[in-house]
């Protein structure tokens, strides 16, 4: 190729042929943190269960594997046991397969020639975060353990069992499982002007109860008593963490973390549901009306928990506001009544009606806008044991 001076030397091109091969790109990044993992390996599997190479992440936690043949493949993560390794999308892979995971159960990735399949990412949670149990219960993306103690009148002390609602709430049974007894969420506040994680809890006990929480990031914790014989005070600590911006990991997993899945963590369905719970076999209907600083009112969405029990979501499904339970003691001597107990994690107006569909008699729970809401722990509540239907 001839150069002058003092001239460009124009149309020295190239057509290139691109070669038959594919590729697959992505970034591994911190859970909790959203800060890029940067000490780490992605494994590239092909359909049979072979592996075909390992490469390292950059410094900002991203990859590409080039001059994949076209064909079906498979990604696991390697992170030298600092996080919890993941199959591509999502699944646990402990150790490398076939041991470790089954590949068939992750997402398969099929690579085409002279295309590339972006944004495969992994969000991965350190090794030392939550591991739910049935006495544990991992709120806020796993970040947060969650633990109840309890202590009846006979000096009976446990854990409360565990039951994962949605990603930030969940409940503990002491007794029975049919029989909720404290519902707790953990909250993301970290925005502006709060940079705080929340945590609420309501009670529909009065046994003694030690709830801890604890952020498996920073291990900071914290801890709120019942005192025996006292109505569940309900929680709404708007400052419980101040562990937004935190990236040191947790020393410890925490006294009660063990290996597994949480056997009572299913995901209860949301949509659709009724207004209206119905409880005690039908016989008691439950309402909640609940209105803003505005003036505007709205009637709350439910969700059924066990026979007796349930709940009310006012803004998001995954939001839960107000527990209530409606419990039979027309057998119990002394009382023959049936009993009203509700707990509340929030602090908007609500009013909250329960009606016996026999007798046609009705209560009505009543919560002032600003205030947290009250534990209501009505054992005269219904003398409706002998009503006989009109």
């Amino acid at each position: 190729i001839e150069v002058v001076s003092g001239e460009a030397t124009e149309g020295i091109d190239f057509e290139l042929s691109p070669l038959p091969f594919g590729a697959i790109s992505g970034r591994l990044t911190d859970a909790f943190t959203g800060l890029p993992i940067s000490s780490a390996n992605v494994l590239l599997w092909d359909a049979t269960g072979d592996l075909e190479r390992s490469y390292g992440v950059d410094n900002q936690g991203r990859y590409a594997l080039g001059q994949l043949e076209p064909g079906t493949y498979y990604l696991t993560t390697s992170t030298f046991s600092e996080y919890r390794d993941e199959l591509y999308d999502g699944l646990p892979c402990p150790t490398s397969p076939p041991a470790g995971c089954d590949l068939t159960s992750g997402t398969p990735l099929a690579v085409t020639a002279e295309a590339i399949l972006m944004s495969i990412d992994f969000e991965l949670v350190r090794s030392s975060a939550c591991t739910s149990s049935e006495t544990t219960l991992c709120l806020a993306n796993s970040r947060f353990q969650v633990e109840a103690l309890w202590q009846d009148q006979a000096m009976n002390r446990d854990l409360g069992q565990s039951v994962r609602l949605t990603g930030d709430t969940g409940y503990f049974w002491f007794f029975d499982d049919s029989n909720v007894e404290l519902v707790v969420k953990v909250l993301d506040a970290c925005i502006d002007p709060f940079d705080r994680f929340w945590v609420f809890a309501g009670g529909l006990t009065d046994v003694a109860v030690e709830l801890k929480v604890t952020d498996t990031l920073t291990g900071d914790v914290k801890i709120y008593n019942n005192q025996l014989g006292d109505a569940f005070q309900p929680v709404l600590d708007t400052d419980a963490f101040a562990t937004c911006s935190a990236t040191r990991p947790a020393e410890t997993a925490g006294d009660h973390a063990v290996n597994g899945l949480d056997p009572h963590a299913a995901v209860l369905p949301f949509l659709p549901h009724p207004k209206t719970l119905a409880l005690n076999d039908g016989r008691f209907t439950v309402d909640a009306v609940w209105t803003t600083a505005a003036g505007e009112s709205e009637t709350a969405d439910s969700v059924t928990l066990t026979d007796d029990t349930g709940y009310f979501w006012f803004f998001d499904a995954d939001n839960v506001e107000v527990v209530v339970k409606v419990l039979d003691a027309c057998e119990l001597p002394g009382f023959n009544s049936y009993w009203v107990f509700a707990a509340g994690l929030t602090d908007v107006e609500v009013a909250v009606t329960v009606t016996d569909t026999v007798s046609g008699e009705a209560k009505v729970y009543f919560n002032q806008l600003g205030s947290p809401f009250q534990p209501i722990q009505d054992t005269a509540a219904f003398d409706t044991c002998n009503a006989i239907r009109p």
